[in-house]
């Protein structure tokens, strides 16, 4: 079909060639009038594809930059430090911390809002989940600030052997 069409065009253009306003400045050694506007569009598509390749590789990554960060440590850091203390017995010096992350966090539109020990398990469907143990009384003493997502999906969870802390 393209073809067809090309084919047409250039024979409509070989008879406006003779139209006095598209033969000003001619002479014998001038490409065809389909060669020039085949230069031309190939020019002009080449153009606009670079300039939209450029563009795309500027503009979509500004849209990441209100979203949930997606290489910050910070959040497995804190848990980290927060599990060892754990792990070691320095509960103290664990509630402190969890203090520290919190405050940490508080510039950020994410937060923790919730923290327990216990055991990585899965549920049924395969997923990953974690088992709070409610004998662990010392890190109810800690009460975040902020209270969790309205929906569940809107949570992410960040654990380790023995402590998960969830972020809004």
């Amino acid at each position: 079909k393209i073809g067809a069409r090309a084919g047409r065009l250039s024979r409509v253009l070989r008879i406006l060639r003779f139209l006095p306003f598209l033969t000003a400045g001619t002479d014998d050694t001038q490409t065809g009038i389909a060669s020039l506007i085949s230069g031309r569009l190939s020019n002009l598509l080449a153009t606009r594809v670079a300039c939209l390749t450029i563009i795309l590789v500027m503009v979509i990554p500004l849209f990441d930059i209100w979203t949930f960060p997606q290489y910050d440590y910070s959040l497995e850091t804190w848990v980290d430090r927060i599990s060892a203390l754990q792990e070691e017995g320095r509960l103290d010096d664990a509630l402190v911390a969890m203090g520290r992350m919190e405050s940490f966090f508080s510039r950020y539109s994410y937060y923790p809002w919730a923290a327990c020990v216990g055991t990585p398990s899965m549920t049924a469907d395969g997923d990953d989940d974690f088992d709070c143990d409610s004998s662990q009384t010392w890190v109810q003493a800690w009460s975040p600030s902020r209270s969790g997502p309205s929906r569940g999906a809107s949570s992410t969870r960040v654990t380790t052997d023995t402590f998960m802390v969830a972020f809004n």
